[in-house]
């Protein structure tokens, strides 16, 4: 069951990749649909030995409050309770009830129809999740199968992405894009894949050093053939050139977040291996060590980086992006003043910011270009707060799983998804990147099998019996 499902869902995300990045409506709904159906026969059809154990109980409590607020925003309620709940919202109700443009009950979201619409997406995103869990669970020690789709779309966007530069239908045409009109987006979808691709090329390279090795064979280290060497030896040198290649187009994409991102991701990888074994005495020399890895990187990153990244770079310099991205911050921040509480509704923030807007005026204000500033001001503190917490305990289950006494392939893969997530969670701090589907689905997807792995490494360390990897439909 394991392998189909991480199939369909590589199929699914490469749809919504391929169409523009799941931006356009009709296509995501064809992806939700198709969501639906390879979820279907999963809870239909019991897959022998049962589905995974649940996560932590406050988990799904915080997931559940979330869908509960965004449900809440969507319920007309009569005027007295609205200024109760947000009088900010009361307030605009009542404008538009005086020249008769809305009823006398009112939703709390600004606009219900937007919040229905990213609901949907949301739920999605939760299929998207729950499915990959289940994945990672069954597969056991062949977990690196539900990683392949994602090497795949990486390879596929990264050649998209080299034979569409500067073909101009990009927003700077300059940069690679692939099949997204950002960038940035591009840029984002990319760095999170690749502490994948960076981890199969070390797992190749230690298989290929452990087989150079002289020696007798045993149980644990057979001697393999040299048709068999080569093969590996095949294998090390595709997923090198597939390194560089995600890398490469990553930096090619411009994405000023992106370099820091893929810094903050591989600084990330860097970090479990030098921390995975700690020794109290050598702890100080582990993080000078890191710094100086990070370092050196993000000035090895600059300096061989193409000439886009360097233009990007010195634009945002010369015309204050950096400055009017604060302003946008800011002005965001009136309105998380002004809804508090229950957000002025998922998704509506195009709608609600535009009054507070006083940073160029004549231009349409979309997104906040800060996830966590936006998802504050469209859920409030009561569905923000959830939120964050779900995404921190995602990132923790998967940096756990790393440092755990699982097998090697199981911990690179935790390795990796803990990567990933601090990747895109650095470049939401000045872009937009999960509410793009495509995106928001990958972070899903590398989400849920941290969790499969974290649930795993404790049932191993409490040598509870888990299902074992052939126990599949």
């Amino acid at each position: 069951m394991g392998d189909w499902i991480a199939v369909a869902l590589g199929v699914v995300l490469c749809f919504v990749i391929w169409d523009w990045g799941g931006v356009r409506e009709p296509g995501w709904s064809n992806a939700i649909l198709a969501l639906g159906i390879i979820a279907l026969p999963v809870w239909i059809f019991r897959p022998a030995g049962g589905f995974a154990p649940p996560p932590a109980r406050w988990f799904l409590w915080c997931w559940l409050l979330v869908v509960v607020v965004v449900v809440l925003q969507l319920i007309p309620v009569p005027p007295g309770v609205l200024r109760v709940l947000s009088a900010r919202r009361a307030e605009l109700a009542a404008s538009l009830q005086g020249i008769g443009i809305w009823s006398s009950f009112a939703p709390l979201s600004v606009s219900p129809a937007l919040t229905l619409r990213h609901l949907s997406r949301f739920l999605a995103y939760t299929l998207v999740f729950l499915l990959a869990r289940e994945s990672g669970w069954r597969l056991g020690r062949r977990v690196w199968r539900l990683a392949v789709p994602l090497v795949a779309v990486g390879a596929m966007e990264s050649l998209v992405g080299l034979v569409r530069l500067g073909d101009g239908s990009g927003v700077e045409s300059a940069a690679a894009h692939g099949n997204y009109m950002n960038p940035n987006h591009f840029s984002g979808l990319l760095e999170m894949i690749l502490p994948f691709v960076v981890m199969a090329t070390v797992a190749a390279a230690s298989r290929v050093m452990r087989d150079s090795k002289p020696g007798r064979a045993t149980r644990s280290k057979p001697v393999y053939s040299g048709a068999e060497s080569f093969g590996r030896a095949m294998v090390l040198l595709a997923s090198a050139l597939l390194s560089c290649l995600v890398l490469g187009m990553q930096l090619r994409s411009g994405s000023r977040a992106g370099l820091v991102s893929t810094v903050a991701g591989m600084a990330c990888l860097a970090a479990i291996g030098l921390f995975r074994t700690p020794e109290q005495r050598r702890m100080p020399l582990r993080a000078a060590a890191l710094v100086a890895f990070s370092i050196t990187l993000l000035l090895a990153l600059v300096y061989f980086g193409p000439d886009v990244l360097f233009d990007r770079l010195a634009d945002g310099a010369r015309d204050g992006a950096a400055a009017s991205r604060v302003d946008f911050w800011k002005e965001t921040l009136f309105l998380i003043r002004d809804y508090p509480i229950f957000g002025s509704g998922l998704g509506t923030y195009a709608s609600a910011i535009q009054r507070y807007r006083s940073t160029a005026p004549l231009l349409l204000l979309d997104f906040a270009h800060n996830d966590y500033l936006q998802i504050l001001a469209e859920l409030g503190l009561l569905g923000a707060a959830p939120l964050f917490l779900c995404a921190g305990y995602s990132v923790r289950c998967a940096i756990r799983a790393a440092v755990s006494a699982l097998d090697s392939p199981n911990r690179e893969m935790a390795a990796a998804c803990a990567a990933s997530m601090v990747a895109i969670a650095v470049h939401s701090l000045a872009d937009f990147n999960l509410y793009i589907p495509a995106n928001a689905m990958v972070l899903a997807w590398v989400a849920g099998l941290g969790c499969a792995l974290h649930t795993r490494a404790e049932l191993t360390s409490r040598s509870v019996p888990v299902i074992p990897a052939q126990t599949v439909l």
